[in-house]
């Protein structure tokens, strides 16, 4: 596997502001997991993605807008499937009720009525911009190589086996 641009929990913390006890229960829920690697042990550092980073962000950005936590169980799912470049051009926007994916200049609903398009100017909306998060998350991020992780979490399981 190649290096992927990678963040380790501290960073991805100072990062999104978020608390670790709520990472780790969004994380338990379902919300959110780090791509790269989960960590074994109480305190192993996981390493994320900078898409996971862009979910986390969102999903604290909603939760402070007051978006329902059955609402947040959905958000990942709908931005697993958007690759980068879209990200970068979207914009999250949220009415209170529905979350809607607004890209070169069209809305379409994510929860109610998901997939329809809709009129964005009849909406009082709170847009939340992909772009800039995306940027940052790349600045931070740093190359990391999956398989040495993991050899390297591997040689510590087997070295605590042996002792």
């Amino acid at each position: 596997m190649r290096k992927v641009l990678a963040v380790d929990t501290p960073t991805l913390l100072r990062l999104t502001k978020v608390a670790p006890t709520t990472l780790n229960y969004w994380v338990s829920r379902g919300f959110c997991a780090p791509s790269v690697d989960t960590g074994s042990g109480r305190r192993a550092t996981r390493y994320w993605t900078v898409h996971d980073v862009l979910v986390i962000r969102a999903i604290k950005r909603l939760r402070d807008l007051g978006c329902s936590l059955q609402n947040l169980g959905r958000v990942r799912e709908l931005l697993a499937g958007l690759t980068q470049r879209t990200l970068g051009t979207s914009v999250l926007i949220y009415d209170g009720s529905d979350l809607m994916l607004l890209d070169e200049g069209s809305a379409v609903s994510l929860l109610r009525t998901r997939g329809q398009a809709l009129f964005i100017e009849a909406l009082v909306t709170v847009s939340i911009p992909m772009g800039p998060w995306l940027r940052e998350a790349r600045r931070i991020a740093e190359p990391i190589d999956p398989i040495l992780i993991k050899n390297r979490r591997d040689q510590i399981a087997t070295r605590r086996q042996a002792s």
